[in-house]
């Protein structure tokens, strides 16, 4: 299943760009709890760093409701787009006295990575048939989980090679290649639902034909032809105001 499920184009895509994503995710926050303690000296300064990102992630019920009210696909793209502009002040950290910068960064990045993972979970059912959902989303948890026992040995390990500053750079660039995969992404056009225009009520459709009186000359109930204009011999179908219809011109 999950070869048919990669002969899927957008289903690639898709997987890929999250594995992308989660890779400059990990390595990040992991680091920065790294760079805490290096300059610090506190262990108690460095698991901040995790707390600021898991209160972050409180919000995962806000990306609930922004993924089902707005549309998943612009709603990701957006969420990258900011997530790369959120991590690019840490590049301005070089001592001591910037820190908080790493901590409002990482608790910002917890927000916006609740809304990404909310969003990307309610566009997979686009990406892939009924059949295969499971297999998808199976997938998904299955890269993710993955993934996050690997990345924050590399995040360390570039941490300790390039510094705090380049592992923001490249992360920034990890949500870049996420938001260039979703763009690649053939998405369905959404249905148009057609709704049937209401009737108007008697009175209103009288009052259209022109007459002052709720009776036509010979007494009897005025016919009213509802969506039609008298007189304009249309042959649709019509709907009719009062207990008969009759067409001008029919036999007495």
């Amino acid at each position: 299943m999950v070869r048919k499920l990669l002969r899927i184009r957008n289903a690639r895509i898709f997987l890929f760009g999250n594995a992308v994503s989660t890779l400059g995710d990990s390595s990040l926050w992991f680091a920065m709890g790294i760079w805490m303690k290096e300059l610090t000296g506190s262990s108690a300064w460095a698991g901040l760093v995790f707390f600021c990102y898991i209160a972050g992630n409180f919000f995962s019920p806000l990306g609930g409701v922004l993924a089902d009210r707005f549309p998943r696909r612009a709603l990701l793209v957006f969420a990258n787009l900011l997530s790369a502009a959120i991590v690019l002040p840490i590049a301005l950290v070089h001592g001591r006295g910037g820190i908080w910068i790493v901590y409002v960064v990482i608790f910002l990045y917890g927000v916006s990575g609740s809304v990404i993972g909310a969003a990307q979970t309610a566009l997979v059912p686009a990406l892939v048939p009924p059949d295969l959902l499971a297999e998808a989303n199976g997938a998904q948890q299955t890269l993710n989980q993955g993934l996050q026992l690997v990345t924050p040995l590399i995040g360390a390990g570039l941490f300790t090679v390039a510094g705090g500053a380049v592992i923001a750079e490249i992360d920034a660039g990890t949500f870049l290649a996420a938001v260039v995969s979703l763009l690649l992404l053939r998405m369905a056009p959404a249905p148009v639902l057609l709704r049937m225009a209401p009737a108007r009520p008697a009175a209103e459709a009288a009052a259209m034909v022109g007459g002052t009186g709720g009776t036509a000359a010979g007494g009897g109930p005025r016919t009213v032809m509802a969506g039609w204009p008298p007189g304009s011999g249309s042959s649709g179908p019509s709907r009719c105001c009062g207990r008969s219809c009759s067409r001008s011109g029919s036999a007495s």
